[in-house]
């Protein structure tokens, strides 16, 4: 009761001490880490969506909030249906955060000249928690965007060739290192 204000007011990671109850909508079997899962209020109402994580600190990393996406009621269901595409998100957001770099001038440069190195997306101020991802532009013109994904989040390992694709398609990295940061 009452914590779901703090992810009313933004808080995009769900502690498993403010967890009171677990469903995945299968009756044989609780959710696995990775899994998308819908975050309720103590009356049942939709707060957010993300993934949850059964071995962290960190229950649930939220990626959408309820004002984010479509909520169906389901008649005869306590848990309202919501489009939980988890790849689709990494590709929006990652989208998002390359438009909002070039827009305030970032991945441009200013007027000492362009910048080479900048911080493309971080973590839960872009909405990928637990994704950060630095890019480095190489002055050889053959070698492209580097760009260095450093992850802390198991939900992003999983899904790791999303991210990679979405990069590449949304900011125009031509390669990726992957850094795991435990």
């Amino acid at each position: 009761r009452g914590k779901a204000n703090l992810f009313l007011d933004g808080n995009p990671i769900v502690y498993g001490g403010a967890v009171e109850a677990l469903s995945n909508g299968k009756a044989d079997s609780p959710p696995n880490t990775g899994d998308p899962i819908i975050v309720c209020d103590h009356e049942g109402k939709v707060v957010a969506w993300g993934v949850y994580n059964d071995t962290s600190q960190y229950a649930v990393r939220v990626l959408r909030m309820a004002w984010e996406c479509r909520i169906v009621e389901r008649p005869g269901s306590a848990v309202a249906a919501v489009d939980c595409d988890v790849e689709r998100v990494i590709a929006d957001k990652i989208a998002a955060a390359a438009r909002m770099r070039l827009d305030c001038g970032v991945a441009l440069g200013n007027g000492d000249g362009p910048t080479t190195v900048y911080r493309l997306v971080n973590s839960e101020g872009d909405g990928l928690s637990g994704v950060c991802v630095d890019v480095y532009e190489n002055s050889a013109e053959e070698s492209g965007k580097v760009a260095v994904a450093a992850v802390s989040a198991a939900w992003a390992h999983m899904r790791r060739d999303a991210v990679v694709k979405a990069l590449g398609e949304h900011a125009g990295i031509d390669t990726v290192m992957w850094r795991t940061d435990a």
